[in-house]
């Protein structure tokens, strides 16, 4: 997904509400018309919209009848007494309801048939016709960055990750409900469901099963979250795990400042020799790395971190 992307998707509620310029909106159902991506997302803004629509009760559509028929019965015989029942019926609140959630759906499927949005790039969530994986993929496609995903409206729970082959993976977890959907490995609710799953440490087992999937390259997201489970997590095995994954990824100024984090505060000696060999491949300043391996105290003791670092940054 590419900026103009995010710009065309952030504007369909205003291109649903009729509310842009003429020559605007040409120009983003003439993108949307183009992109697969920004097709699905129509598609899928749509369908929102019209679930959320009042649709009349079976009580509204019998009010609405009662005071049909009453207004007939009313009337003087002719054309007159058909008239003012057709103004009675009009003026019902169910009728405008009805001719409302009418509308709506039928602008939705318009939109569909113009601009192509069967080409979902989520199949198997338009297949599942289930709101709610609906809501939570939207929201996870407007999740950027690892902030976003802690104040998420959704929270995941009991999360399960396999491959699924065809470059998909296979997310079971609990969402008010538990969800099964297969993806693909890009899809943004894939990783907004692999970060929040780093973040609990309510399940070790699930947060190595996560990490295992996850790829700093997939989502800045997901690469933020292996990073503050390689910091910040209770588990040694977890955070061992976490950056065995980043180290993965060479020259990644994120993953780079995370490594120097790891020098500072990590007590595993080997989390702390895999951090130099990475820094060293990487060519970090030499400034910063002396800085970060510097002894806190006068007293302590020389150690064989403090010397892998110095004998890098004294060949430089």
């Amino acid at each position: 997904m590419n900026g103009k992307c995010v710009e065309i998707q952030k504007a369909m509620d205003e291109l649903f509400d009729e509310t842009l310029e003429e020559s605007r909106a040409d120009e983003l159902l003439e993108h949307i018309d183009g992109c697969a991506e920004c097709a699905a997302h129509w598609g899928l803004v749509g369908r929102l919209r019209a679930s959320a629509a009042a649709e009349p009760t079976d009580a509204d559509l019998l009010a609405m009848r009662r005071g049909v028929i009453r207004s007939i019965r009313a009337g003087a015989p002719g054309t007159a007494g058909w008239i003012e029942a057709l103004r009675t019926m009009l003026m019902t609140p169910a009728f405008g309801a009805s001719v409302a959630l009418l509308i709506v759906v039928g602008a939705f499927m318009a939109g569909r048939a113009t601009h192509r949005a069967e080409r979902s790039a989520s199949p198997a969530l338009a297949s599942a016709g289930d709101v709610i994986v609906d809501e939570i993929h939207l929201a996870a496609s407007r999740n950027r960055e690892l902030a976003d995903v802690e104040n998420s409206p959704f929270s995941y729970a009991n999360v399960e990750v396999e491959d699924a082959g065809g470059g998909k993976l296979a997310l079971r977890f609990d969402v008010s409900r538990h969800v099964d959907v297969v993806l693909p490995k890009s899809d943004p609710l894939v990783a907004d469901v692999l970060a929040q799953s780093l973040l609990d440490q309510s399940s070790v087992g699930s947060q190595l099963q996560a990490i295992s999937y996850s790829t700093p390259a997939v989502a800045p997201k997901v690469r933020e979250a292996l990073v503050r489970a390689m910091l910040d997590d209770a588990n040694l095995a977890v955070r061992m795990k976490a950056q065995e994954t980043l180290v993965a990824t060479p020259g990644d100024p994120v993953v780079e400042d995370g490594l120097l984090a790891v020098l500072q505060t990590e007590e595993s000696v080997q989390m702390k020799l895999v951090a130099i060999d990475y820094l060293t491949r990487s060519k970090v300043e030499p400034e910063r790395l002396r800085e970060a391996v510097a002894p806190r105290e006068s007293t302590a003791p020389v150690d064989a971190v403090y010397v892998k670092a110095m004998n890098y940054v004294n060949s430089k």
